[in-house]
Order: C-alpha cells, then sequence, then structure tokens
C-alpha cells in the first residue's frame, strides 16, 4: 500500500473502498510501502489537513514494513461513504 496508509493509521479511515467483493472475513496486515514519492505524501497531507489531522513529516514515516492490522468485517456493494474518491 503505497500513500493511503497514512490516512489510514493518521486519519482513523474506518473503512476500505473496492470496486469487487471481498468475501475474506478476519485479519489482515497492513504493509508500507518502501517508498512514497514527495508528490504523494503532499497529496495525503492535504486531505488530511482538510480533516484537522496533521501527519508526521515524510522522512519519518515508517516505510518498507507491516504498520499495522485491520479487521475485515462486512462488504457493501454500491454504498457511499464518506472516503469514496478522496484516498
Amino acid at each position: 500500500m503505497r500513500v493511503n496508509y497514512i490516512v489510514i493509521k493518521h486519519a482513523l479511515k474506518d473503512i476500505e473502498n473496492r470496486g469487487w467483493p471481498i468475501n475474506y472475513r478476519g485479519d489482515i496486515l497492513i504493509h508500507a510501502a518502501k517508498t512514497c514519492t514527495k508528490k504523494e505524501y503532499q497529496l495525503a497531507r492535504e486531505f488530511c489537513q482538510g480533516m484537522g489531522v496533521v501527519i508526521p513529516e515524510l522522512i519519518s514515516l515508517r516505510r518498507g514494513q507491516v504498520i499495522g492490522i485491520v479487521t475485515t468485517r462486512i462488504s457493501h456493494e454500491g454504498e457511499k461513504n464518506t472516503w469514496i474518491s478522496q484516498t
């Protein structure tokens, strides 16, 4: 996962959008990409700042490693939510 993990971790993103149904339920490891361009970081930073969330500087972000665990519980097709088209 490239820069999206910044939003998940620091902006408390609680939903992920996919264009296909997911049948798996349970824990999934979130792995941060090893690289993050300045442009990707800046977009994530601006998005988070728009919600009043301050994120760490690019140099201090954990990259190239597992940074968390999420649990897949439900899947809804076509549901609208806060995060669609924003990350």
